[in-house]
């Protein structure tokens, strides 16, 4: 009864308050306070049904209700934690975020912001297929609209033209894994599992699969970004930990390693690249995806092997790092839509200096950056820490083919961190360091209250999370994963056993490295106030007056690297030389495309619209042609109806023949 109650009251005031805000969209204001005060307290009464569920302060609740079936437990707390801090946090920063801005659309913002919300927390409860099918297609409806939100722009409809596509192309997958797990056929459990695994990654990020995610979270409102960034990436994970087909761990395993290696290290060199911030973050969340993928690969192939430690130290890494991730980029997300907001871009070779009038902004970036690249001391080491230890473990088998993936899985992850490094500090410097490039940085100023107190909120709870590490791998972990079917209750014992002495000694060590970085900074400073220091221009090469042009553009910072993996060599840099004694203008101009759209999908695009052209041919508006093409289609059936040789002397199907195919759907069927 407790979790019903809570679930129909978050239900209710996202539902009704998205409806209410909608009709009141003439005046903008009341819709707002409508608008964001129902998200807030709808996530707070999730909040307290997801914390009881995870903590299993109660126990796993099933229950029918209008007309399906839910099922609340430790997994569905786990993954709709992010969901609901972080739309609490970006419901706040809205109010901000829309001032000046769209105001006239308060209502229409706030209507598919609260269904959003509320699609994603049931995608989670959802119990069997039929509840995660519409759940799912409705979350993608619902966030649809907010990507085609400023929909008067050409690159936002391209955007959310590409999203719709790539999110009914997923639903489609899904549909078609469950179709095959009612097939008798010894290849329908490998089919099932390949779609579901598609499916479920075309919303994680998958390489290949992820080319709507860059544009989607540049085109939506930073808000709604941070929230498809921190919480609907992770319901990719969710599903498959759920709902994925019983195969053997072994090929679970191969098949996420791969995935993982491949999509860090390409998101992470994409990101690099990138001139447009919020692009930069998208393609970092690819690269994070594909750091949770490779410590679950490695999980699985622990199972397969009967590699205990290998198993949990995978699996249990990449849960950690879902929640680090999903508050260090909700945050980023939302400072992004703040430096939108200040300057009226996310081009970050057009800022520049804007530390100086946004200094908790640029604080707060900065150190949810650090924490985020996989170095000591910050969150993403915690986790990453873990799947080094998997990787480590898988080192000491014994078997040489093992000690080879192993080294392949901690190099990727190694040069993954560096280049992360190298991608943040590109932000950071090109965004927050040296001199404004144009009088809309010089002029702008530190965010309003509203939009500073929610990127403060998700910092201090990744923080949370940093300092109880240790703890929730002991206390919270084993019972998120004995409700994942994929996996089940076989690593829970020795859970506790494996990784949490290691994970509290590097907890520990990061935060003595925190104290320490934290107690210099301070001396730094007090003695520079003791000792005032004398200001002189430095040598400039005879300029009298430095000046943005004499500093690095973000593209400039990180062109080594990038001439380095040959991204952005040929025919994607133009080149205007310095003319004369004293040239006025010299300029490169540098374009890097997502060679999974440039190679792949653009061919395949091309290829379908000359078909279908040509295949509009058949519209031709004459009655006539349309009654022949029926009566030729209806032929065609005729002639293959009597060619097809028919078998009269087949037993009848009895109750023994469909057993198999109704013992495969009942564990997604929902009770009569």
């Amino acid at each position: 009864m407790f979790s019903f109650s809570l679930f129909a009251l978050m239900f209710f005031v996202l539902f009704f308050g998205a409806v209410l805000s909608w009709f009141l969209r003439q005046r903008p204001v009341t819709a707002c306070r409508i608008g964001a005060g129902s998200a807030i307290l709808g996530c707070a009464a999730g909040l307290i049904l997801a914390v009881a569920h995870l903590f299993q302060w109660v126990d796993k609740a099933q229950f029918p209700w209008m007309g399906l079936d839910w099922r609340l437990d430790a997994l569905s707390g786990f993954f709709m934690l992010p969901v609901l801090l972080v739309g609490i946090a970006a419901a706040c920063h809205s109010v901000g975020y829309l001032e000046g801005r769209s105001e006239n659309r308060q209502g229409v913002y706030w209507l598919f912001f609260n269904l959003t919300l509320l699609s994603m927390l049931l995608v989670t409860a959802a119990d069997t297929y039929v509840e995660l099918l519409l759940t799912w297609e409705a979350m993608c409806v619902t966030s649809f609209a907010l990507v085609a939100f400023d929909y008067k722009e050409d690159k936002v409809r391209h955007a959310a033209w590409v999203y719709i596509l790539a999110s009914h192309a997923g639903a489609l997958l899904l549909i078609l894994m469950f179709a095959l797990q009612t097939n008798a056929s010894p290849a329908a459990p490998v089919a099932a599992l390949v779609c579901g695994l598609l499916g479920f990654g075309m919303k994680s990020g998958f390489p290949l699969l992820h080319v709507w995610l860059p544009p989607s979270y540049d085109a939506a409102p930073a808000p709604a970004t941070s929230v498809m960034s921190a919480g609907m990436v992770n319901l990719g994970i969710c599903g498959m930990m759920r709902f994925l087909p019983p195969v053997t761990p072994a090929l679970i395993g191969w098949i996420l390693l791969a995935v993982g290696v491949t999509s860090a290290l390409m998101g992470i060199l994409l990101a690099m690249t990138q001139s447009n911030l919020k692009r930069l973050l998208a393609y970092s969340s690819v690269e994070n995806m594909g750091i949770v993928f490779l410590g679950m690969g490695l999980g699985f192939l622990g199972l397969d092997q009967g590699n205990t430690a290998m198993a949990i130290c995978g699996i249990g890494g990449a849960m950690l790092h879902i929640w680090n991730h999903a508050f260090l980029k909700g945050t980023l997300f939302l400072l992004a839509g703040t430096v939108q907001k200040a300057t009226g871009t996310v081009a970050m070779d057009e800022m520049g200096g804007l530390g100086k009038n946004m200094p908790i902004t640029k604080s707060v970036f900065t150190c949810n950056a650090a924490a985020l690249c996989g170095l000591p001391p910050g969150n993403a080491f915690l986790s990453e820490a873990m799947i080094y230890l998997a990787a480590f473990q898988c080192v000491v088998s014994g078997s040489n083919f093992m000690l080879g993936v192993a080294m392949l899985a901690a190099i990727a992850l190694a040069l993954t961190g560096g280049l992360a490094a190298a991608t943040f500090s590109k932000a950071v410097s090109a965004v927050f360091q040296g001199e404004p490039r144009s009088d809309a940085i010089k002029d702008a100023c530190e965010a309003p209250r509203t939009m500073r107190a929610p990127t403060l909120f998700l910092s201090g709870m990744a923080f949370i999370v940093f300092l109880t590490a240790p703890w929730l791998w002991n206390h919270v972990l084993p019972a998120v994963l004995s409700q994942a079917d994929a996996i089940g209750t076989v690593l829970i014992p020795d859970l506790a056993s494996y990784g949490s002495r290691t994970l509290a000694a590097v907890r520990n060590f990061s935060l003595l490295t925190i104290v320490l970085i934290i107690a210099l900074e301070y001396l730094r400073d007090r003695r520079m106030r003791q000792q005032p220091l004398e200001y002189k221009c430095t040598w400039d090469c005879g300029y009298a007056l430095p000046t943005s042009r004499m500093q690095y553009t973000g593209t400039a910072f990180t062109q080594p690297l990038s001439d380095f993996f040959n991204l952005t060599k040929g025919k994607n840099r133009t080149t205007q030389p310095p003319e004369g004694y004293f040239p006025t203008s010299a300029s490169v101009d540098i374009e890097v495309t997502d060679p999974a759209d440039h190679y792949l999908w653009r061919p395949i695009n091309l290829i379908t619209s000359r078909i279908a052209d040509r295949t509009r041919r058949i519209q031709s508006g004459y009655l006539h042609i349309y009654i022949l093409m029926a009566v030729i289609a209806l032929l065609a059936m005729l002639i293959f109806a009597a060619v097809t040789p028919t078998r009269v002397d087949d037993p009848p199907i009895g109750e023994s023949d469909i057993a198999p195919a109704a013992t495969a759907v009942a564990r997604h069927t929902p009770a009569p």
